[in-house]
């Protein structure tokens, strides 16, 4: 989990001036300069293809971290890169890189001046009170070193613990519950609703920047499970700056950091943004299940209602242009339509609902009446609801410009199918009929 903190100290020293995101990577690791890239026209990494491990550089280098008689060393490190192939065209892609993140502590040395180990602690552990927080098994009282276990066919070993030495910025500190409570606390204030001095040690705009979706894969749809509130369950994988990020049914982002390869230890940080809440488990065994376990955490907090959901306000106006909005879906009144639609939706877009469509939508679904449901869409002046009608359901949603007057400037409605459990203008997954909705769906 200590990419979170290697990518963190390079969002502090950008914040500083010290280095630029889009800075070509072999500025400040001059080996990264003779790696082998795949195509003769493809993009020079940058800072920004290290910390969302679209680089190429392959997962590990050719070190071993079980030799106990040898520390990995940063020159030896460093001479493995030139010559490096690279698995992927940079850019093109996500290919998850500890040679990246390891360069990219190099990039906070260069950048700061300090060694890599000297720089976090300094301005990562002491500003955040992070007293627990060390990089060497001797360093921590011995009574609180946890030891850790595998097991193995069943037998239950305690193997030595690494030797991380200069690779330490793809993971490998040694911390506690509690620290690592203080520095999700820290990267959770930069979704606080309410302006206030910006004081932390990284600019809040910087950790939004890191919690957002740089890259997004593909989503994955499959049965949901007996226990399951939904139909299907889904999930959507994205890369941010050094942390991950997943959307399911129940959550619309989970920020996270998982690590759980190295022998006899898993680690797992989760944050919900919107809902100021993270999660942090330590495990001393690697053969548990600590992201699923962490996961299902998560979940039945929001399920039993410990979870509340801030939701983002609307702009004043969108509130305005609904109302008005909903009394013309109730009763068409065309001198209020002249007085509502910008001239560019009646005259330029030829896209948009026109007044026959309007007419023709309440001829098919009879008297309308709006729900109290309005949900901000593309930023604060766009948004979405629903009305309930004598035939059916509909969606409405509208963008505005906060000219004055006020106008909209594009409209839209269209029909929603109705489905037992269904109760949100734009649910991401079908919820499973209650028992008495599904007696009901039977008679």
């Amino acid at each position: 989990m200590g990419k979170t903190l290697t990518a963190t100290a390079v969002m502090q020293l950008r914040d500083e001036g010290k280095l630029a995101l889009d800075d070509p990577a072999e500025r400040y690791v001059p080996e990264l300069a003779d790696v082998v890239y795949l195509r003769r026209d493809a993009a020079r990494m940058t800072v920004w293809n290290l910390l969302t491990h679209s680089s190429g550089l392959p997962e590990w280098g050719p070190y071993s971290f079980t030799d106990d008689g040898h520390e990995i060393t940063e020159p030896e490190v460093r001479r493995t890169i030139p010559g490096t192939a690279l698995v992927l065209t940079t850019g093109s892609g996500n290919n998850y890189s500890n040679v990246g993140m390891i360069s990219a502590g190099f990039v906070v040395e260069q950048a700061s001046g300090l060694p890599f180990r000297r720089y976090v602690t300094e301005r990562i552990f002491r500003p955040l009170g992070m007293t627990a927080s060390v990089w060497n098994e001797e360093d921590v009282p011995r009574a609180h070193v946890a030891k850790g276990y595998r097991d193995e066919g069943g037998v239950r070993t305690s193997p030595k613990n690494w030797r991380i030495g200069a690779t330490v910025p793809a993971g490998g500190a040694y911390s506690s519950v509690r620290d690592l409570a203080r520095f999700v606390a820290m990267q959770l204030s930069a979704w606080v609703d309410r302006d206030r001095p910006d004081t932390g040690p990284v600019r809040r705009a910087s950790l939004r920047e890191m919690h957002i979706p740089h890259f997004s894969g593909p989503g994955r749809i499959r049965t949901a499970g007996p226990e399951s509130p939904w139909l299907v369950e889904l999930r959507v994988e994205s890369i941010g700056l050094g942390w991950e990020i997943f959307s399911t049914c129940d959550f619309d982002r989970v920020v996270f950091k998982g690590g759980g390869q190295e022998d006899g230890y898993a680690g797992y940080m989760a944050m919900l943004p919107m809902s100021q809440i993270g999660v942090v488990a330590l495990w001393n065994s690697g053969n548990g299940q600590a992201f699923e376990t962490a996961e299902e955490a998560l979940r039945i907090l929001g399920h039993e209602g410990g979870r509340q959901t801030r939701a983002a306000r609307p702009a004043p106006a969108l509130v305005t242009a609904k109302q008005r909005l909903d009394h013309l879906l109730a009763r068409w009144d065309s001198a209020e339509a002249d007085r509502l639609f910008a001239p560019l939706v009646v005259d330029a877009i030829s896209n948009t609902p026109s007044r026959a469509d309007w007419a023709k939508m309440v001829r098919t679904h009879g008297v309308c009446r709006a729900r109290d449901d309005l949900e901000i869409g593309n930023g604060f002046t766009n948004g979405h609801w629903t009305a309930d009608c004598e035939h059916g359901r509909i969606e409405l949603e509208v963008d505005i410009a906060q000219w004055s007057p006020l106008v909209v400037r594009d409209y839209r409605f269209g029909e929603l199918p109705e489905s037992a459990g269904d109760s949100g203008a734009r649910g991401r997954c079908p919820r499973k009929p209650t028992p008495d909705e599904a007696k009901g769906a039977v008679k």
